[in-house]
Formats: C-alpha cells, sequence, structure tokens
C-alpha cells in the first residue's frame, strides 16, 4: 500500500504535473498516518507535508478567494463552488497547517506554513458545518501551542535574574489563562476527543 501511494503520487504529480485538491487531501492522510517508527533515520514526512504545501499554494488556497483565471492545469473539482472555495478545500489548508505544525514543533523545526490570520477566517466559516466545528478548536489551540514554542525558544538577554524570573512567570500566567478560555469555549464533542484526553494525561 505504501509502495502504490508512492507511485500514484509521483506518477500524477511530480511526473505529470497533475494538480488537485484530491492530491493534497491524500497527501494529509498519508502524513497523519505516516509510519515514523517504521524507520525514524530515513523521515520523508517533511518532504510529504511540503509538496502538499506547494499544492495549496498552486491552488490559491492561500487567498481568501479562487482565482478563476489561474487555474489552467489545475483540476477544480470539489475545489470550487461558486465564486468561493469550497469547505473540502478549507479544511485541505487547514489540514496542511495543523499537521505542518505540529510535526514542525515535534522535531523542533520551522514549520513551512505560517498560521495567518485567513485559517480563523477558514475556521469560523466551518462552525456551521457540525462535522467540522472542531476544527476552528483545534487550529486555535495549535496556535497557542506555536506561541509557547516561540516563546521558549527565543534568547533571554542576560541581566537582572530577578527579572527573568518575573518575564517567565508572566508569560506562564498570560498562556495558563489563554489555554483556560480556550477550553470554555470548545463544544463537549471536542473536550472529549481522544487525542485531547490523552494529552490531559501528560500535563
Amino acid at each position: 500500500m505504501d509502495f502504490e501511494f508512492k507511485r500514484i503520487l509521483s506518477t500524477k504529480v511530480i511526473v505529470e504535473g497533475r494538480k488537485s485538491l484530491d492530491s493534497v487531501q491524500g497527501i494529509l492522510v498519508y502524513v497523519a498516518w505516516y509510519p515514523l517508527h517504521a524507520n525514524p533515520k530515513n523521515n520523508q514526512v517533511f518532504m510529504y507535508i511540503n509538496l502538499a504545501i506547494s499544492l495549496t499554494s498552486d491552488l490559491g488556497l492561500d487567498l481568501e478567494l479562487p482565482n478563476l483565471n489561474s487555474f489552467g492545469n489545475i483540476s477544480t473539482q470539489g475545489l470550487i463552488e461558486g465564486a468561493s472555495f469550497t469547505d473540502a478545500a478549507k479544511r485541505a489548508y487547514l489540514g496542511c497547517y495543523y499537521l505542518s505544525s505540529a510535526i514542525s514543533l515535534g522535531f523542533q523545526k520551522p514549520s513551512e506554513l505560517r498560521y495567518r490570520n485567513l485559517m480563523d477566517g477558514h475556521g469560523q466559516s466551518l462552525l456551521q458545518d457540525e462535522s467540522s466545528a472542531e476544527i476552528s478548536s483545534l487550529i486555535k489551540l495549535q496556535r497557542l501551542a506555536e506561541r509557547i514554542a516561540e516563546v521558549h525558544r527565543s534568547p533571554e538577554p542576560k541581566g537582572d535574574p530577578q527579572m527573568e524570573a518575573l518575564n517567565a512567570e508572566v508569560n506562564i500566567q498570560m498562556f495558563q489563562h489563554e489555554v483556560q478560555e480556550w477550553r470554555k469555549s470548545i463544544a463537549t464533542s471536542v473536550r472529549n476527543l481522544r487525542m485531547l484526553l490523552l494529552l490531559c494525561l501528560f500535563r
């Protein structure tokens, strides 16, 4: 199955140059279930997620509205509806951000897809769809995790130890408050997601 996926992906996307929402979705599913433990020394997960990010840019998903004049050799099936992107296309773009951010944080590497306010807009628009309502909450949580990591990685100027300790305490209090506010704002269905329950066990 793994070999067949790679063969089809390389043939359609790399050799034939096809660009479609199906390709992005396929890569995201593959990356989400990527068996890192099977061969950790040959870690190609960043190659696949960066390919998905590149495709989302080619499809124009980093724009608020599709540019209908730029779809030369691009399949628009499932991509646009009227003059807007479909919910499936918005979910794919948000999925690229979420996976890229989560994997990059895990390996302490920079993410190739930076957070943009457009992502909040997509998340809010998906709230009307019950099956997609959790996406907005997870995107906000991932962005919060990114900000915490950015503060943690920022080099502290050498100075007064007491002032450094005070700054650290202020940041801790600020992020704890934001986490609490996030938990208050989410639906019960999101709060009971298995992945979030597991995270709570390792707090």
